[in-house]
């Protein structure tokens, strides 16, 4: 997600995992609907807190210590040190401040790492490559307790990581095609071609993408490409922006941005998506067994604004979906 005048220090999420709360500013109204619903059908908590920002991974990471959580705080720590104990009663756990830009802390900005576990147990990140000049693995490793052999920095396609890439369970990661992404709108217009779409193999889109790929694939990750990020109308539709439920069984549910809205062409990207998904997920799995099984696909839109929806115009103009908006809480105890 792209950093906005409100907070400069960010925060990603999570790996598929299973999720015990959702943490959200109680400022959204249509939106706080749909994460309440959706919720409800998943089995997470959904947990509001004044503290919360409106974008939530700005603000707070939920990480976990002796398989208990706790709130890492990344802000203007003069504002938060007085309310602290206000801060830990209302997360009900504890709650540990930071510098807005402590680098030497290991700190990540924005929506630029993904954190996982191997089958083994051993945490993994995926990290933006920008955060090479930030950072370095000894501070991250330190800051995250995660081995610096198993920290993988990879080439952004956009601003920050999370805006093209959504592992859905180790080693197994979503990507951006941007190839993908000009069939499937060929697709939404109703327009059927024997060629397939391609775009100039140097334009950054495709290089981005190649290096990208090449780079999860070098580090022992399986890359599923799939059209996912679409301009519409001014606005942006996003569905790689996305929380990830892991259940018991295995089996996960994806939530994401909707499309939704009056243009009809639009609104189709999000079905033409969720069906891609789910074909390509079962396709692989006829080879390879361990590929999650998807469950339910949601996606949350928030108000119609006619031509775009509240969502759409937030990737825009606030800077991030539903998954900047939320900060995961996984299930410490059993996440595996």
């Amino acid at each position: 997600m792209k950093i906005n005048s409100i907070s400069k220090i960010n925060f990603k999420g999570y790996d598929a995992a299973p999720l015990k709360a959702l943490h959200i500013s109680s400022q959204w109204d249509k939106i706080k609907d749909e994460f309440k619903t959706i919720c409800a059908q998943e089995q997470i908590e959904l947990k509001e807190s004044k503290f919360n920002g409106s974008y939530n991974q700005d603000l707070m990471l939920v990480l976990e210590k002796d398989k208990k959580p706790y709130a890492l705080v990344s802000e203007n720590v003069e504002f938060f040190e007085p309310f602290l104990p206000e801060i830990e009663k209302e997360y009900n756990m504890p709650v540990e401040l930071t510098p807005l830009f402590d680098k030497s802390g290991g700190f990540i900005s924005g929506g630029n790492f993904y954190l996982g576990k191997k089958a083994d147990g051993e945490k993994f990140m995926l990290v933006g490559s920008s955060e090479q000049m930030m950072t370095n693995k000894n501070a991250i490793s330190k800051r995250f307790d995660v081995k610096e052999e198993n920290i993988y920095f990879i080439q952004q396609q956009d601003y920050h990581l999370d805006m093209a890439i959504r592992p859905i369970g180790y080693p197994y990661v979503l990507i951006n095609n941007p190839e993908m992404v000009l069939k499937n709108e060929n697709k939404a217009r109703g327009i059927k071609t024997k060629s397939k779409p391609t775009l100039d193999k140097q334009s950054h889109k495709m290089l981005t993408y190649k290096t990208a790929l090449e780079q999860l694939k070098q580090n022992g990750f399986v890359p599923i490409p799939i059209g996912a990020v679409y301009d519409a109308n001014n606005a942006t539709a996003n569905f790689m922006n996305a929380i990830v439920n892991k259940h018991e069984d295995g089996s996960i549910s994806y939530i994401t941005n909707s499309s939704k809205c009056d243009d009809v062409r639009v609104s189709k990207y999000q079905k033409i998506f969720e069906k891609d998904l789910r074909k390509k997920l079962d396709e692989l799995r006829k080879t390879d067994s361990n590929i999650p099984v998807l469950k339910e696909v949601y996606f949350i839109s928030g108000e119609n604004y006619g031509d775009s929806n509240e969502v759409m115009d937030n990737l825009v103009e606030g800077a991030g979906g539903v998954h900047c908006m939320s900060s995961e809480e996984p299930k410490f105890d059993i996440w595996v």
